[in-house]
């Protein structure tokens, strides 16, 4: 179980030192390679992770396989200028998005997107399910850069981004619960269709509340 102060076993802490450009889960290091445009892709393996302080790098996150990560108040700024995406949950990854404080998942000047789904196959489907933490300051707070992928939202925040959600017809989107997907500058949810066959919609599951605003 997911304890507030992160002291159950199955939780890891998840940190980063600036100097060594090294991520660490726990006390191993995470699998990382160098780009040639000087950004860094971190894979995290499968897990239950927390920030233990605020995480500032430069590259993208990738998640591949079942991933839990509490935000625990902290954040993750991405100082990539490419629009790089901070997280990128590929084929068959699942990321779990939970807080229960005020973290966040931000960029440098708007320059880099929140989360992205990158998988090409509904068999291989990414999934991204947010119950807490707010995705702000990015170029786009949830995106594609896939064919098939599965956006849910039951909590949590996205907000002040360029675009709040960019969902093609291939992303399937729930929202429930408390979301909240505002005050983002060009778009709050952009829904679209890449041709006359296929439909972009948003899924209301029954827990959506009052507090809830799309």
């Amino acid at each position: 179980s997911h304890e507030t102060k992160h002291d159950d076993v199955l939780w890891t802490p998840l940190t980063y030192n600036a100097d060594t450009q090294k991520m660490m889960c726990g006390g191993t290091i995470v699998r990382s390679y160098k780009l040639t445009n000087g950004n860094i892709e971190y894979t995290l393996p499968t897990g239950n992770y927390y920030l233990l302080d605020n995480i500032t790098f430069t590259g993208t996150i990738k998640i591949s396989g079942d991933v839990n990560l509490c935000l625990n108040g902290k954040c993750i700024t991405n100082l990539a200028q490419n629009y790089a995406s901070t997280i990128a949950v590929l084929a068959r990854g699942n990321l779990t998005l939970c807080d229960h404080e005020d973290g966040t998942i931000t960029s440098t000047d708007k320059k880099s997107d929140g989360v992205q789904f990158d998988a090409y196959s509904n068999a291989d489907t990414a999934t991204f399910t947010m119950y807490g933490g707010t995705i702000t300051g990015t170029d786009a707070g949830v995106c594609q850069d896939a064919s098939a992928g599965v956006f849910n939202m039951y909590g949590g925040a996205i907000t002040g981004n360029r675009v709040g959600a960019d969902i093609p017809a291939e992303i399937t989107m729930t929202v429930g619960g408390t979301a909240r997907i505002i005050g983002n500058t060009k778009k709050d949810v952009f829904l679209y269709e890449k041709d006359e066959n296929s439909k972009s919609i948003i899924h209301i599951d029954p827990s959506l509340t009052n507090a809830a605003s799309i």
